[in-house]
Protein backbone atom coordinates (compact mmCIF):
# COMPACT_ATOMS: atom_id res chain seq x y z
CA UNK A 1 0.00 0.00 0.00
CA UNK A 2 1.33 3.43 -0.90
CA UNK A 3 1.61 5.83 2.03
CA UNK A 4 1.45 9.31 0.54
CA UNK A 5 3.37 12.01 2.40
CA UNK A 6 1.66 15.29 3.18
CA UNK A 7 4.79 16.92 4.60
CA UNK A 8 6.13 19.55 2.22
CA UNK A 9 4.17 18.06 -0.65
CA UNK A 10 3.52 19.80 -3.93
CA UNK A 11 -0.11 20.69 -4.41
CA UNK A 12 -1.26 22.15 -7.71
CA UNK A 13 2.40 22.25 -8.81
CA UNK A 14 3.38 24.47 -5.86
CA UNK A 15 5.84 23.47 -3.15
CA UNK A 16 3.85 24.11 0.00
CA UNK A 17 5.93 25.11 3.00
CA UNK A 18 3.67 23.87 5.76
CA UNK A 19 4.12 24.94 9.35
CA UNK A 20 5.41 21.52 10.43
CA UNK A 21 8.31 21.75 8.01
CA UNK A 22 10.10 24.44 9.96
CA UNK A 23 9.92 22.87 13.41
CA UNK A 24 12.32 20.26 14.77
CA UNK A 25 10.64 17.42 16.70
CA UNK A 26 10.46 18.09 20.45
CA UNK A 27 11.31 15.59 23.16
CA UNK A 28 14.26 13.89 21.47
CA UNK A 29 17.11 14.03 24.02
CA UNK A 30 20.05 11.99 22.72
CA UNK A 31 23.05 10.63 24.61
CA UNK A 32 26.22 9.08 23.18
CA UNK A 33 28.31 6.58 25.15
CA UNK A 34 31.86 5.95 23.89
CA UNK A 35 33.43 2.50 24.22
CA UNK A 36 37.10 2.08 23.24
CA UNK A 37 37.62 -1.57 24.20
CA UNK A 38 37.27 -3.01 20.69
CA UNK A 39 40.20 -0.97 19.44
CA UNK A 40 42.27 -1.36 22.59
CA UNK A 41 42.12 -5.15 22.87
CA UNK A 42 43.12 -5.72 19.25
CA UNK A 43 45.99 -3.23 19.36
CA UNK A 44 47.23 -4.97 22.52
CA UNK A 45 46.88 -8.41 20.90
CA UNK A 46 48.82 -7.35 17.81
CA UNK A 47 51.77 -6.51 20.04
CA UNK A 48 52.10 -10.17 21.08
CA UNK A 49 53.94 -13.04 19.39
CA UNK A 50 51.18 -15.46 20.36
CA UNK A 51 47.99 -15.47 22.41
CA UNK A 52 46.78 -17.80 25.13
CA UNK A 53 43.30 -19.28 25.22
CA UNK A 54 42.42 -16.75 27.91
CA UNK A 55 43.57 -13.87 25.70
CA UNK A 56 41.48 -15.14 22.79
CA UNK A 57 38.52 -15.46 25.14
CA UNK A 58 38.94 -11.80 26.07
CA UNK A 59 38.88 -10.83 22.39
CA UNK A 60 35.77 -12.91 21.82
CA UNK A 61 33.99 -11.29 24.77
CA UNK A 62 34.64 -7.73 23.57
CA UNK A 63 31.52 -6.56 21.78
CA UNK A 64 33.12 -3.93 19.57
CA UNK A 65 35.67 -6.39 18.23
CA UNK A 66 33.20 -9.20 17.53
CA UNK A 67 30.87 -6.75 15.79
CA UNK A 68 33.75 -5.67 13.54
CA UNK A 69 34.40 -9.33 12.72
CA UNK A 70 30.73 -9.94 11.96
CA UNK A 71 30.65 -6.88 9.71
CA UNK A 72 33.52 -8.37 7.68
CA UNK A 73 31.58 -11.66 7.46
CA UNK A 74 28.63 -9.72 6.04
CA UNK A 75 30.72 -8.87 2.96
CA UNK A 76 33.11 -11.86 2.92
CA UNK A 77 31.11 -14.89 4.16
CA UNK A 78 34.22 -17.08 4.42
CA UNK A 79 35.74 -14.62 6.90
CA UNK A 80 34.10 -16.05 10.01
CA UNK A 81 34.87 -15.60 13.70
CA UNK A 82 36.80 -18.88 13.64
CA UNK A 83 38.83 -17.69 10.67
CA UNK A 84 39.52 -14.41 12.44
CA UNK A 85 41.16 -16.33 15.26
CA UNK A 86 43.24 -18.53 12.96
CA UNK A 87 44.21 -15.57 10.75
CA UNK A 88 45.27 -13.60 13.81
CA UNK A 89 47.46 -16.51 14.94
CA UNK A 90 49.06 -16.56 11.49
CA UNK A 91 49.66 -12.81 11.58
CA UNK A 92 51.31 -12.92 14.99
CA UNK A 93 53.62 -15.71 13.84
CA UNK A 94 54.52 -14.29 10.40
CA UNK A 95 53.43 -10.60 10.41
CA UNK A 96 51.57 -11.44 7.20
CA UNK A 97 47.78 -11.47 7.13
CA UNK A 98 46.13 -14.20 5.02
CA UNK A 99 44.18 -12.94 2.03
CA UNK A 100 40.63 -13.59 0.86
CA UNK A 101 41.13 -13.36 -2.88
CA UNK A 102 43.14 -10.16 -3.19
CA UNK A 103 41.93 -8.62 0.08
CA UNK A 104 43.32 -8.58 3.61
CA UNK A 105 39.93 -8.13 5.22
CA UNK A 106 40.91 -7.80 8.89
CA UNK A 107 43.48 -5.04 8.17
CA UNK A 108 45.86 -6.34 10.84
CA UNK A 109 48.82 -4.69 9.11
CA UNK A 110 47.01 -1.35 8.94
CA UNK A 111 45.99 -1.53 12.61
CA UNK A 112 49.51 -2.54 13.65
CA UNK A 113 51.15 0.24 11.64
CA UNK A 114 48.67 2.76 13.08
CA UNK A 115 48.91 1.52 16.67
CA UNK A 116 50.54 4.67 18.05
CA UNK A 117 48.07 6.90 16.21
CA UNK A 118 45.14 4.82 17.51
CA UNK A 119 46.43 4.97 21.08
CA UNK A 120 46.90 8.73 20.85
CA UNK A 121 43.46 9.17 19.28
CA UNK A 122 41.79 7.22 22.08
CA UNK A 123 43.51 9.40 24.69
CA UNK A 124 42.38 12.55 22.84
CA UNK A 125 38.81 11.34 22.42
CA UNK A 126 38.60 10.40 26.09
CA UNK A 127 39.92 13.79 27.15
CA UNK A 128 37.43 15.74 25.00
CA UNK A 129 34.54 13.30 25.08
CA UNK A 130 31.91 15.68 26.47
CA UNK A 131 32.87 18.44 24.03
CA UNK A 132 32.86 16.08 21.06
CA UNK A 133 29.49 14.54 21.93
CA UNK A 134 28.01 18.04 22.12
CA UNK A 135 29.56 18.88 18.74
CA UNK A 136 28.05 15.83 17.07
CA UNK A 137 24.57 16.35 18.49
CA UNK A 138 24.59 20.08 17.73
CA UNK A 139 25.49 19.32 14.11
CA UNK A 140 22.61 16.84 13.77
CA UNK A 141 19.95 18.66 15.78
CA UNK A 142 18.41 20.54 12.80
CA UNK A 143 17.96 17.25 10.94
CA UNK A 144 17.01 14.98 13.83
CA UNK A 145 14.02 12.75 13.19
CA UNK A 146 11.41 12.02 15.82
CA UNK A 147 13.28 9.31 17.73
CA UNK A 148 12.08 9.94 21.25
CA UNK A 149 14.72 9.75 23.99
CA UNK A 150 17.73 7.93 22.55
CA UNK A 151 20.97 6.53 23.96
CA UNK A 152 23.51 5.45 21.33
CA UNK A 153 26.54 3.28 22.09
CA UNK A 154 29.58 4.22 20.00
CA UNK A 155 32.13 1.40 19.68
CA UNK A 156 35.59 2.33 18.45
CA UNK A 157 37.40 -0.48 16.64
CA UNK A 158 40.69 -0.94 14.78
CA UNK A 159 40.52 -2.93 11.56
CA UNK A 160 37.96 -4.47 9.26
CA UNK A 161 36.54 -3.44 5.90
CA UNK A 162 34.62 -0.29 6.86
CA UNK A 163 35.45 3.22 8.04
CA UNK A 164 32.29 3.05 10.11
CA UNK A 165 29.07 1.06 10.13
CA UNK A 166 25.71 0.42 11.72
CA UNK A 167 24.56 -3.19 11.75
CA UNK A 168 22.06 -4.10 9.05
CA UNK A 169 19.39 -5.15 11.54
CA UNK A 170 19.81 -1.90 13.46
CA UNK A 171 17.76 -3.28 16.31
CA UNK A 172 20.15 -1.88 18.90
CA UNK A 173 21.09 1.82 18.88
CA UNK A 174 24.81 1.38 18.33
CA UNK A 175 27.49 2.12 15.77
CA UNK A 176 31.13 1.38 15.07
CA UNK A 177 34.01 3.62 13.96
CA UNK A 178 37.36 2.31 12.69
CA UNK A 179 40.23 4.30 14.21
CA UNK A 180 42.91 2.47 12.23
CA UNK A 181 41.87 4.33 9.06
CA UNK A 182 41.77 7.77 10.64
CA UNK A 183 45.44 8.74 10.16
CA UNK A 184 45.44 10.06 13.71
CA UNK A 185 42.89 12.75 12.79
CA UNK A 186 40.22 13.23 15.47
CA UNK A 187 38.32 15.74 13.31
CA UNK A 188 37.87 13.10 10.61
CA UNK A 189 36.79 10.56 13.21
CA UNK A 190 34.08 12.93 14.43
CA UNK A 191 32.91 13.63 10.87
CA UNK A 192 32.66 9.88 10.27
CA UNK A 193 30.98 9.30 13.63
CA UNK A 194 28.41 12.03 12.93
CA UNK A 195 27.38 10.26 9.72
CA UNK A 196 26.93 6.97 11.57
CA UNK A 197 25.01 8.56 14.46
CA UNK A 198 22.53 9.89 11.92
CA UNK A 199 22.03 6.36 10.62
CA UNK A 200 21.03 5.25 14.11
CA UNK A 201 18.61 8.17 14.36
CA UNK A 202 17.11 7.24 10.97
CA UNK A 203 16.52 3.64 11.96
CA UNK A 204 15.20 4.50 15.40
CA UNK A 205 12.64 6.92 13.96
CA UNK A 206 11.55 4.49 11.24
CA UNK A 207 11.11 1.67 13.76
CA UNK A 208 8.35 3.65 15.44
CA UNK A 209 6.23 3.15 12.30
CA UNK A 210 5.04 -0.51 12.25
CA UNK A 211 5.11 -0.83 8.45
CA UNK A 212 8.64 0.58 8.24
CA UNK A 213 9.86 -1.49 11.19
CA UNK A 214 8.69 -4.66 9.47
CA UNK A 215 10.71 -3.76 6.38
CA UNK A 216 13.83 -2.91 8.38
CA UNK A 217 13.56 -6.23 10.21
CA UNK A 218 13.46 -8.06 6.88
CA UNK A 219 15.69 -5.83 4.76
CA UNK A 220 17.22 -8.67 2.76
CA UNK A 221 13.75 -9.72 1.62
CA UNK A 222 12.94 -6.37 0.02
CA UNK A 223 12.98 -6.33 -3.80
CA UNK A 224 16.36 -5.01 -5.00
CA UNK A 225 14.89 -1.81 -6.50
CA UNK A 226 13.41 -0.98 -3.09
CA UNK A 227 16.77 -1.59 -1.46
CA UNK A 228 18.38 0.81 -3.93
CA UNK A 229 15.83 3.49 -3.05
CA UNK A 230 16.19 2.95 0.69
CA UNK A 231 19.98 3.03 0.70
CA UNK A 232 20.02 6.20 -1.40
CA UNK A 233 17.75 7.86 1.16
CA UNK A 234 19.74 6.67 4.18
CA UNK A 235 23.22 7.37 2.86
CA UNK A 236 22.34 10.60 1.10
CA UNK A 237 20.63 12.22 4.06
CA UNK A 238 23.41 11.09 6.42
CA UNK A 239 25.96 12.59 4.02
CA UNK A 240 24.02 15.85 4.01
CA UNK A 241 23.48 16.05 7.76
CA UNK A 242 27.15 15.27 8.49
CA UNK A 243 28.60 17.39 5.66
CA UNK A 244 32.33 17.95 6.45
CA UNK A 245 32.36 20.98 4.16
CA UNK A 246 30.47 22.79 6.91
CA UNK A 247 33.35 22.25 9.35
CA UNK A 248 36.49 24.36 9.61
CA UNK A 249 38.49 21.54 11.26
CA UNK A 250 41.61 20.33 9.51
CA UNK A 251 43.45 17.01 9.27
CA UNK A 252 44.21 14.34 6.68
CA UNK A 253 41.14 12.19 7.38
CA UNK A 254 38.58 14.99 7.27
CA UNK A 255 40.30 16.35 4.17
CA UNK A 256 39.82 12.95 2.55
CA UNK A 257 36.08 13.19 3.23
CA UNK A 258 35.97 16.78 1.96
CA UNK A 259 37.74 15.83 -1.25
CA UNK A 260 35.17 13.11 -1.89
CA UNK A 261 32.35 15.63 -1.45
CA UNK A 262 34.01 18.20 -3.69
CA UNK A 263 34.59 15.67 -6.49
CA UNK A 264 30.91 14.77 -6.45
CA UNK A 265 29.56 18.33 -6.46
CA UNK A 266 30.48 19.50 -9.95
CA UNK A 267 27.52 19.75 -12.34
CA UNK A 268 29.10 17.09 -14.56
CA UNK A 269 29.55 14.60 -11.73
CA UNK A 270 26.06 15.22 -10.35
CA UNK A 271 24.61 14.44 -13.78
CA UNK A 272 26.74 11.28 -14.01
CA UNK A 273 25.64 10.16 -10.55
CA UNK A 274 21.94 10.62 -11.33
CA UNK A 275 22.43 8.72 -14.60
CA UNK A 276 24.10 5.90 -12.64
CA UNK A 277 21.04 5.69 -10.39
CA UNK A 278 18.76 5.52 -13.43
CA UNK A 279 20.92 2.77 -14.93
CA UNK A 280 21.10 0.67 -11.77
CA UNK A 281 17.37 1.00 -11.11
CA UNK A 282 16.60 -0.15 -14.66
CA UNK A 283 19.03 -3.06 -14.41
CA UNK A 284 17.57 -4.17 -11.07
CA UNK A 285 14.01 -3.92 -12.34
CA UNK A 286 14.87 -6.09 -15.34
CA UNK A 287 17.03 -8.46 -13.23
CA UNK A 288 20.10 -7.79 -15.35
CA UNK A 289 22.21 -7.25 -12.23
CA UNK A 290 22.24 -8.60 -8.69
CA UNK A 291 21.68 -6.41 -5.67
CA UNK A 292 25.22 -7.10 -4.41
CA UNK A 293 26.69 -5.91 -7.73
CA UNK A 294 24.45 -2.85 -7.78
CA UNK A 295 25.48 -2.03 -4.21
CA UNK A 296 29.14 -2.33 -5.14
CA UNK A 297 28.71 0.03 -8.10
CA UNK A 298 26.61 2.61 -6.27
CA UNK A 299 27.60 2.60 -2.62
CA UNK A 300 31.02 0.98 -2.22
CA UNK A 301 34.54 2.10 -3.04
CA UNK A 302 36.25 5.49 -2.81
CA UNK A 303 33.50 7.45 -4.62
CA UNK A 304 30.24 5.95 -3.29
CA UNK A 305 28.37 7.87 -5.96
CA UNK A 306 24.80 7.19 -4.90
CA UNK A 307 25.55 8.73 -1.52
CA UNK A 308 25.79 11.98 -3.47
CA UNK A 309 22.57 11.44 -5.41
CA UNK A 310 20.82 11.33 -2.05
CA UNK A 311 22.92 14.24 -0.81
CA UNK A 312 21.83 16.45 -3.71
CA UNK A 313 18.20 15.49 -3.23
CA UNK A 314 18.39 16.25 0.51
CA UNK A 315 20.15 19.55 -0.13
CA UNK A 316 17.44 20.75 -2.51
CA UNK A 317 14.60 19.59 -0.25
CA UNK A 318 16.17 21.37 2.72
CA UNK A 319 16.66 24.53 0.64
CA UNK A 320 12.96 24.68 -0.26
CA UNK A 321 11.38 23.15 2.81
CA UNK A 322 13.79 23.66 5.71
CA UNK A 323 16.27 21.33 7.33
CA UNK A 324 13.77 19.73 9.75
CA UNK A 325 11.99 18.31 6.71
CA UNK A 326 14.94 15.93 6.30
CA UNK A 327 14.15 14.36 9.66
CA UNK A 328 10.53 13.89 8.68
CA UNK A 329 11.52 11.67 5.74
CA UNK A 330 11.93 8.67 8.06
CA UNK A 331 8.28 8.60 9.02
CA UNK A 332 7.28 7.48 5.53
CA UNK A 333 8.27 4.98 2.86
CA UNK A 334 11.68 5.72 1.26
CA UNK A 335 10.11 6.18 -2.17
CA UNK A 336 8.48 9.36 -0.85
CA UNK A 337 11.93 10.96 -0.73
CA UNK A 338 12.10 10.55 -4.50
CA UNK A 339 8.52 11.63 -5.09
CA UNK A 340 9.06 14.82 -3.13
CA UNK A 341 12.26 15.61 -4.99
CA UNK A 342 10.72 14.92 -8.41
CA UNK A 343 7.68 17.05 -7.60
CA UNK A 344 9.99 19.82 -6.42
CA UNK A 345 12.09 19.97 -9.58
CA UNK A 346 8.98 19.89 -11.73
CA UNK A 347 7.77 22.96 -9.83
CA UNK A 348 11.18 24.68 -9.90
CA UNK A 349 12.92 24.62 -13.30
CA UNK A 350 16.13 25.96 -11.76
CA UNK A 351 16.66 22.58 -10.05
CA UNK A 352 18.90 20.96 -12.65
CA UNK A 353 19.62 17.43 -11.36
CA UNK A 354 16.83 15.20 -12.65
CA UNK A 355 16.01 11.56 -13.13
CA UNK A 356 15.13 9.85 -16.39
CA UNK A 357 11.48 9.62 -17.36
CA UNK A 358 11.44 5.86 -16.70
CA UNK A 359 12.68 6.47 -13.17
CA UNK A 360 10.04 9.15 -12.58
CA UNK A 361 7.28 6.85 -13.79
CA UNK A 362 8.46 3.94 -11.65
CA UNK A 363 8.61 6.14 -8.54
CA UNK A 364 5.12 7.49 -9.17
CA UNK A 365 3.52 4.10 -9.75
CA UNK A 366 5.51 2.05 -7.23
Amino acid sequence: MRARAVTCSVIAATWALMSGCATAPPGNPTTLHFDYAGAEVLIEALDEKSLTAEQFARLQSTHGLTAMVDNVSRYIPDATRARFESDLRTFLETREEPRYGKYRVWSFNQAWDAREQVTTLIADLRLREGQLVKQVLTTLQPFQPDTGPLTINVYFVAGGVSDGFVTESGQRPELYVNLARAQGDAAGVIANLTHEVYHVMQQTAARQIPELKAKLDNLDELPPPDQLVAHTLWEGTANYAADPLQSSDTGPYIEMWRSMYERNMTPERIAENFALFDSLLGDLREQRISWSDAYAKGFAGPESRLYFVGYEMARVIAEHCGRPCIGQLFQQAPVEFFRQYIALYKAHPNVRARFAADTEQWMESH
